[in-house]
């Protein structure tokens, strides 16, 4: 931090995010770096996170065990879970002005007291939900030639009319997720490009979502003409082949300026880059960003480019000619992850959602 905040009142003691993005779009494993991405971050604010309850516990305890030991990525979901988990920081806050003396006060002006540091913290608040292929055919004709074909754990399609029937009917999964995005006051919507090259159904997926949750929000007692939500727009999956190929080629990819010095997408670049990955005459991606631009708040809204295990850094160091951390396992088939895992830009979307419902309005 350059300087302690200016004094304002007290942020609210709970802060609810929500996380949206549909299957393949990498949610289990975000989830799972978000705990290595603040054991590893530099960001000011000294930000911790732990499970709010048992089913967060077992889960940061599994997947932490999953990433960074077995070098594996989390299972699939395969039922609905609702997990919180809890994030806490510091900031160093201006103590109140003092109150102004009379004209009796002959002493000088009173010094000002030092800042103090206090606690900052906020709430996610996430509804997992199974990979019900509700609304689509796989598109397995529609690979890219420079795909490598890598699939996560949690990318794989699930084609069960049983599950599709307990997402789509009545107090299923789908009106869970509602309810739950309805009540948050900020929410992360993960997109990945790799996916929607492959199967080309983002936009299947995002648009009822939208349009019902719209419908219930203005039958509401919301008074405004836009979603009152905060949302930070990722693009996931930026260590895969096909996705950082198209940064580096673009001119997107600068390196970041601490260790190891892998590659980054800044905030600034990140909506083009977003934009860039939408031409696709194979698929309406681009409706995806009209509907996020018509129905949110242009100050509401933010783009990041992420990846949950960040690009292969031996010795602690990226290396340009040997770049991806993820690579096919020749024996036992899938995929494994080769080093350490510096997640990027995992992190920074909840604190930037978190600063902006924080100001006061």
């Amino acid at each position: 931090m350059t300087g302690p905040d200016p004094y304002t009142p007290p942020p609210p003691s709970q802060m609810r995010l929500g996380l949206w993005g549909p299957p393949g779009s990498g949610k289990t494993t975000y989830l799972a770096a978000l705990k290595l991405a603040a054991l590893r971050s530099t960001l000011p604010g000294n930000w911790t996170m732990n499970g709010a309850d048992p089913a967060a516990i077992e889960f940061i305890t599994e997947s932490m065990k999953q990433l960074a030991e077995l070098k594996s990525f989390p299972a699939a979901t395969e039922r609905h879970r609702s997990m919180m988990f809890k994030f806490t920081g510091e900031r160093s806050v201006a103590a109140p002005p003092p109150q102004k003396l009379g004209w009796r006060f002959r002493g000088g002006p009173p010094q000002a007291p030092a800042p103090s540091i206090e606690r900052d913290q906020f709430y996610l608040d996430v509804l997992d939900v199974p990979g019900a292929d509700y609304e689509h055919e796989s598109r397995t004709d529609r690979l890219d030639s420079d795909l490598l074909d890598l699939e996560f754990p949690d990318d794989e399609p699930t084609n069960s009319t049983d599950v599709a029937d307990d997402f789509d009917g009545p107090g299923g999964n789908r009106e869970k997720l509602l309810d739950h995005l309805q009540q948050c006051q900020g929410i992360v919507y993960l997109f990945d490009p790799d996916r929607d090259a492959r199967q080309g159904d983002s936009f299947s997926y995002f648009h009822p979502v939208l349009e019902q949750l719209t419908a219930r929000v203005m039958e509401s007692t919301h008074t405004g003409s836009r979603l009152p939500h905060r949302i930070a727009v990722c693009v996931t999956k930026f260590d895969n082949p096909t996705v950082y190929k198209a940064a580096y080629v673009g001119g997107y990819a600068a390196r970041d300026a601490n260790p190891p010095f892998a590659p980054v997408i800044r905030n600034g670049q990140a909506r083009e880059f977003f934009h860039r990955l939408c031409r696709s005459d194979q698929t309406n991606s681009d409706l995806i960003y009209e509907g996020l631009t018509q129905y949110f708040h242009p100050e509401n809204i933010e783009f990041f480019v992420t990846s949950a295990v960040g690009f292969h850094s031996p010795d602690g160091l990226f290396r340009a000619q040997d770049p991806f951390n993820v690579q096919r396992d020749p024996v036992e088939g899938g995929v494994r992850i080769r080093g350490k895992i510096h997640p990027i830009n995992v992190l920074e979307p909840l604190l930037w959602l978190h600063e902006g419902l924080r100001a006061p309005r």
